[in-house]
């Protein structure tokens, strides 16, 4: 009797044994492919569009995921004339600072930062700055900069509820978003997330004018060099 018990006891533990020998590596796979990470992309260029004369351009911050005092940068004179490199020694704050744990959705206030005029394909220089010290640029620093892109509609949807402002007919409007950790299944890039909006300039009647008797003048200093040479 006691060696039938022994031997029932002997054959249960080796069967959980095996068991639980056969769930290890599932689990561990689990673990393993839960740590991997999804490095971020490259960033995207903010570029003034073309059609028409100049683009007068501004950004509204929308909000995000961002931790407290992450503020968006503009730099209106990114690269050094001589050496044509990055020198970020004079940059603009656009828009307002992120408040929050970095946790919960941040909406920002109504804001809009006008950057100025901007000819066809002129490209913009952004970045953020984080308060642990950490930089994020747009693509126009250099082919290493990560974190910014271009979204396709505005993500969290809870931000396209909160755009400050109705559209305007004949503004060009472009959705960005910073994507500051890479995600399991990628990034979705709603950390901190602004709005871009493009405005053509037509000049003014006068200047219309100026080019008008501009042009005049030199067609007539044509013909009578013209007449000249005949």
């Amino acid at each position: 009797m006691r060696s039938t018990r022994y031997l029932r006891v002997a054959s249960l533990s080796l069967a959980l044994a095996v068991v639980g020998g056969a769930g290890t590596p599932t689990s561990a796979s689990a673990q393993a492919k839960a740590k991997q990470k999804v490095a971020l992309t490259p960033s995207v260029a903010v570029t003034a569009m073309s059609g028409g004369w100049k683009r007068e351009i501004s950004v509204t911050v929308l909000g995000g995921y961002a931790a407290t005092g992450s503020q968006l940068y503009y730099f209106p004179s990114a690269f050094d004339p001589l050496t044509g490199l990055f020198a970020p020694h004079r940059k603009i704050a656009v828009g307002p600072a992120a408040v929050g744990s970095g946790r919960t959705l941040w909406k920002a206030p109504d804001n809009s930062t006008t950057l100025g005029r901007f000819s066809a394909g002129q490209q913009l220089v952004f970045g953020l700055w984080l308060p642990n010290n950490t930089w994020y640029f747009s693509a126009a620093v250099n082919a290493q900069s990560l974190g910014l892109q271009k979204l396709s509609a505005v993500r969290p949807k809870a931000l396209a509820a909160n755009l400050p402002a109705a559209l305007i007919d004949g503004t060009d409007y472009e959705y960005y978003g910073f994507g500051l950790k890479p995600g399991v299944n990628g990034t979705d890039y709603n950390d901190f997330v602004f709005r871009t909006s493009q405005a053509t300039v037509t000049p003014e009647p006068a200047t219309l004018t100026l080019l008008g008797l501009g042009l005049a003048f030199v067609g007539g200093g044509v013909r009578s060099r013209r007449r000249r040479t005949a």
